[in-house]
């Protein structure tokens, strides 16, 4: 469902300014996605699929990055997924607010 631009929402693709990451971050309006840009993910989400059933090699998705670009990472699409996420985990600190997260 995409909501129509007004005071208590923004619209993905629309100009963005401190005030209303401010704004959104403190739930004082909604986000959603424009139907302009949820054509254009979907068409590269359909890409990325093309390329992974044929088996091509995909920077950093399907090989490693950097030095490791060489390097064929053999294994389901989840497991990639997952992977980029677990790899980019970190922690050691105290947990941050909410409104602080969401910037």
């Amino acid at each position: 469902m995409q909501a129509t631009p007004n005071e208590s929402s923004f619209l993905l693709g629309e100009e963005l300014d401190f005030e209303k990451v401010h704004m959104i971050s403190n739930d004082k309006i909604s986000v959603s996605l424009s139907e302009h840009l949820r054509v254009k993910i979907e068409t590269s989400n359909k890409r990325l699929i093309e390329l992974l059933n044929k088996g091509e090699g995909i920077y950093g998705l399907t090989t490693g990055v950097g030095a490791l670009k060489g390097i064929k990472i053999n294994t389901s699409h989840e497991d990639i997924q997952e992977g980029i996420i677990l790899s980019h985990a970190t922690g050691s600190a105290p947990l941050y607010r909410k409104d602080i997260l969401r910037l």
